[in-house]
């Protein structure tokens, strides 16, 4: 029995280069400069770029067959312009896409923050209202005893007041009869003498 596993990954990220062709099928080659050629040497670059100073840079010489007639025409060499390339455009326009969903995701990503972060602030909030109703009601509760307190401490203060009050009349009454006693008794007293 035997078991294999493998992987593997490109170190030098190869990619597959694209051929370009034109309407006809036929591959677009770039036109290499003719004022750097790399099959020359390093001294053969410096003597084309030296002869390259005289020669005529934008202007061609043509010759048109005309019948038995040769005409040679100098005339301004156009210079052919590697025209975009579909891959590049679309490449271009998919970066741009992807550019604007990840801002679009952002963006979104960041409203969802901002939203969650509302919520926990409502929820904060609620909770801070909730907690100083609670304390609201825990001190008027106590307010109330208090106040009961100190009305059932008044009451027994005037039932005291009052209960002295009557002890101090019975009190009075009964020195009162004391007296009324003591001075009949001495009038008997003196009657008996």
């Amino acid at each position: 029995m035997y078991v294999g596993l493998g992987a593997s990954y490109r170190l030098n990220k190869h990619q597959d280069k694209f051929i370009e062709v034109d309407e006809f099928d036929n591959k677009i080659e770039e036109q290499k400069d003719e004022k750097y050629d790399e099959d020359k040497g390093f001294f053969g670059r410096i003597i084309a770029k030296i002869t390259g100073l005289f020669k005529k840079k934008d202007k061609q010489k043509v010759t048109i067959k005309d019948g038995d007639k040769e005409e040679e025409i100098i005339i301004e060499k156009p210079r052919r312009e590697r025209s975009k390339s579909l891959i590049d455009v679309i490449t271009k326009e998919d970066k741009k896409e992807k550019k604007k969903t990840s801002k679009a995701e952002k963006r979104a990503i960041k409203k969802a923050k901002k939203a969650i972060k509302r919520k926990e602030k409502e929820r904060l909030k609620q909770e801070k209202n909730l907690i100083k109703d609670k304390e609201k009601e825990v001190k008027q509760k106590e307010k109330e005893r208090l106040k009961l307190q100190k009305d059932i401490k008044k009451e027994e203060e005037k039932e005291i007041k009052r209960k002295e009050k009557e002890r101090l009349k019975l009190e009075k009454e009964i020195k009162k009869l004391e007296d009324d006693l003591k001075k009949e008794d001495e009038k008997e007293e003196k009657k008996d003498d």
